[in-house]
């Protein structure tokens, strides 16, 4: 299992109260991604772009409607690759990471509360969040679950990008990028790589991590931050 988390110093998964206890439990519930790129548009998960395989920036245009002018309006070039995304079978949590690895410049008490509380967005994904702090001890009972299934897994933090930008993906990158618009999820990402191709997710038993876990409400959990 290929694995980045470099600075990593806890792990976020926000979700319903029976998701939360479940995932206590040890069993991680992998949506196939295409979920995430065909889910209903009043979703706040949704994401058309995450099979995103190359983009070639944005044509702008000027827009008139009988020789009055509208505005500027974009023409996204973009190819993605739908096949792929049901054998890719996704975990998806808020990463935590140590200043130091973040930035040498001094922050402010702002900055950091701004970088390390979560977001309204983030914190509707559930009414409960589960913290891991004990990361180290989380992967390897993760790599350990792989290791008895036959397919191969990776972990790491999503690269957000400008998909008005030129970009090209590769079989390393692909299924961790995402529009720099969702920037604010933080998302470290443990991906599932099956040969799978229906529309149906994936069951990983790593076993209860209770001993390694705390629950709080959601509608609370920055009041849990505490910065001397």
């Amino acid at each position: 299992m290929s694995k980045d988390y470099t600075g990593l110093r806890a792990l976020i998964k926000i979700g319903s109260n029976i998701r939360i206890n479940e995932f206590l439990d040890g069993k991680m519930y992998m949506c196939h991604l295409s979920f995430f790129s065909k889910t209903l548009q009043s979703d706040h998960r949704l994401d058309r772009n995450e099979s995103i395989i190359q983009s070639f920036g944005s044509e702008k245009f000027e827009m008139f409607f009988n020789e009055k002018y509208i505005g500027i309006a974009d023409n996204l070039k973009q190819y993605n690759d739908d096949k792929l995304l049901n054998t890719i079978k996704i975990f998806s949590m808020t990463g935590i990471y140590s200043i130091e690895n973040e930035s040498k410049s001094r922050l402010s008490k702002k900055d950091i509360e701004e970088r390390y509380y979560l977001s309204d967005e983030c914190l509707n994904f559930g009414e409960k969040a589960c913290i891991i702090f004990d990361v180290d001890e989380f992967f390897m009972r993760f790599k350990d679950a792989v290791k008895k299934t036959p397919f191969c897994a990776k972990a790491g933090p999503i690269k957000y990008i400008n998909l008005n930008e030129t970009y090209k993906s590769n079989l390393n990158t692909f299924g961790m990028v995402k529009d720099s618009a969702y920037k604010y999820q933080r998302e470290y990402r443990l991906s599932l790589f099956t040969n799978c191709m229906k529309e149906e997710g994936y069951i990983l038993d790593i076993g209860s991590i209770r001993d390694i876990a705390k629950v709080v409400d959601t509608n609370d959990f920055n009041n849990h931050f505490k910065f001397r």
